[in-house]
């Protein structure tokens, strides 16, 4: 979701996901680009550094992005609840 404001430095992208490592996302940008989805640009300074956004096949999913987005949210409520439930009983 963070790629559909715009584009974003990699490790503002990484910080945007959470839990995620450097080793797990660091391929997901050059796989998107294969694709379709994403455009990668590199950029040549001290430290490789570079930027991802969403091309127009990528911002087509948007909606399907955010209905998985809310549906997750709705099974970790529920998840949460039967959880609290099973330690209150």
């Amino acid at each position: 979701m963070a790629l559909m404001n715009g584009s974003q430095r990699f490790g503002v992208l990484r910080r945007s996901i959470g839990s995620v490592t450097r080793h797990m996302l660091a391929p997901q940008p050059r796989e998107l680009k294969q694709g379709g989805l994403v455009s990668r640009t590199a950029f040549a300074e001290k430290a490789a550094t570079g930027r991802v956004r969403a091309d127009r096949r990528g911002l087509r999913l948007l909606p399907a992005f955010k209905e998985m987005l809310s549906r997750s949210r709705l099974y970790e409520d529920a998840h949460h609840a039967v959880s609290q439930l099973a330690h209150e009983g």
